[in-house]
């Protein structure tokens, strides 16, 4: 299964050890499906986990913070070129997900975000909560 996070689902997953988004990102860990990245995407995740603001909510080094962000450019399947696509009315940032998602074909985009959220289907990938997914995943196994 291939699937795209949202930044609000990877930065939840190491706000939040054991929270659901967490739980998202060990089964990516565990390979029970393939994450789909692109430098966009990972760009946007790497400068909110940065954020003074976000910083001080979270327990962890600027090394830990580096290995995370090593770790996704390592085991993810990347699209080193998205295509462009009209801007998403609900939320223009929102639309690097949703077109890394139809340019690599993914089956699901697993949000945190309301606006992408809202959509719930986009070009037949479904949008889903992080809880909604791992719902998804155990009654696949």
């Amino acid at each position: 299964m291939h699937v795209v996070l949202d930044t609000n689902v990877l930065v939840s997953a190491i706000m939040t050890p054991g929270g659901i988004p967490a739980q998202v990102l060990n089964a990516w860990l565990s390979e029970q499906y393939t994450l789909l990245m692109s430098a966009e995407v990972l760009d946007e995740t790497a400068e909110v986990l940065h954020r003074p603001r976000v910083r001080a909510q979270m327990h962890y080094t600027e090394q830990d913070l580096g290995d995370f962000l090593d770790n996704l450019r390592a085991r993810s399947v990347w699209l080193d070129e998205v295509p462009p696509m009209p801007q998403l009315e609900r939320d223009p940032k929102d639309t690097k997900f949703v077109a890394l998602a139809v340019a690599a074909s993914a089956n699901v985009i697993v949000g945190g975000d309301a606006d992408l959220l809202g959509l719930r289907l986009y070009e037949g990938i479904p949008i889903v909560t992080a809880r909604q997914f791992l719902e998804e995943l155990a009654s696949a196994s």
